[in-house]
Parts: C-alpha cells; structure tokens; sequence
C-alpha cells in the first residue's frame, strides 16, 4: 500500500481551520465483504414540532401509532426516542416509510409531524472530547482478491472570522444605506449650451 503526502489547507473553506492530527495517530478500519443485508430500511428519522420533552415522547407514541393506523390505515411497528431528531419510528416495510417521506403530515392538536430517512442527511454531532481516526482503511472482497484503500480524515473547524481593513463595515455605522442610490445623470448639453 502506498500513502501520498496531501496538503488539506487549499480545500479547506474561508472561515475554518484544519484541526491538527492525533500524537500518536489512530487508524480505523472497515470491511466491506460479500453481498451485504440491508438493515432498517423500513426506519424513518421523526421530528415534531412543537418539539417534545423525551419523557412525553412514550405517551405520543401510543397517539402517533394510533393516528397512522385508524387515518393513514398504516401500522407502525414501533416509535422510540432518537439522539437525533424526536424519535426512530419503523414502519412495516420500506414502501411505507417511502410514502412518508419529505412529507408534512398534521395530527392531533397542532403538532406536525416530518420524515427523513435513518442514513441520509446531517446527522453528525460530536462534542469537544469526541476521537476522530486520522485516517481509514477500507478493505473491500474476501481472500486471495482482497482491495484496501486508505482514505484520510481531516477535520475542519470555524474560526473567528475578522473582517479585512480594507472592507466597510456592515451595516454602516452612522445608519446610512449599505448601498446608497445613485445620483440622477446630469441633462445632456446640447451644441447651443441648452439641455
């Protein structure tokens, strides 16, 4: 396996910084073998608005499976506080969590109530103390013809951005239009001195 030297600062965005690697560095490592099961495709990320306190969420689940089963005529097989959004609700098939999705649905007394699959989005939320690998390996296939690649993990973090010298301030500090309008055009004047 052959490793390059790559120099992250030219990819990282205006206003972050590169957080410096792990002393010593650490290493993960994923295998990706063989014909692979699909799991939870039938569980959907909830949110509820107004939110709910975790401990009220138990007694909205019974109202929320009740709601799906008697107006919807679809069953859901189970509804649990989630880290992520307001619960982790499984439906009884891929097809039906399908049909929810990117959805508005309205129940009960005021609440809302919106879908996002278990995998896709923003769902990264770590704290100061969390260990992040500097890089990872992938090994893909079983023996004789296995394949690794090894993928490196930069970590970006915002800085405190300072605006240039050279910039106006925003938004100007005697109140002033951030964009004043420009004066009319003076009326052309004609051979004879007259507009």
């Amino acid at each position: 396996m052959a490793n390059f030297a790559i120099d992250p600062h030219p990819h990282v965005l205006r206003g972050f910084e590169v957080v410096p690697p792990n002393a010593p560095p650490t290493r993960l490592y994923a295998y990706l073998g063989g014909v692979m099961d699909a799991y939870n495709e039938d569980l959907a990320i909830a949110f509820l608005l107004p939110a709910v306190a975790k401990e009220d969420l138990q007694e909205l689940a019974e109202a929320i499976k009740s709601y799906f089963r008697q107006e919807l005529g679809v069953r859901l097989n189970e509804v649990q506080p989630s880290p992520i959004g307001d619960a982790f609700m499984r439906f009884g098939s891929p097809i039906e969590r399908e049909r929810f999705l990117d959805r508005v649905i309205q129940f009960g007394h005021g609440y809302t109530l919106r879908f996002i699959k278990h995998d896709e989005g923003n769902h990264i939320h770590l704290h100061d103390e969390a260990k992040i690998p500097d890089d990872v390996v992938v090994s893909m296939d079983l023996e004789p013809r296995v394949r690794t690649w090894t993928c490196p993990v930069y970590v970006s973090k915002r800085k405190g951005v300072q605006i240039p010298g050279d910039e106006d301030v925003f938004p100007p500090a005697d109140g002033g239009l951030a964009d004043p309008f420009t004066p009319p055009p003076q009326g052309l004047m004609g051979m004879d001195g007259t507009e």
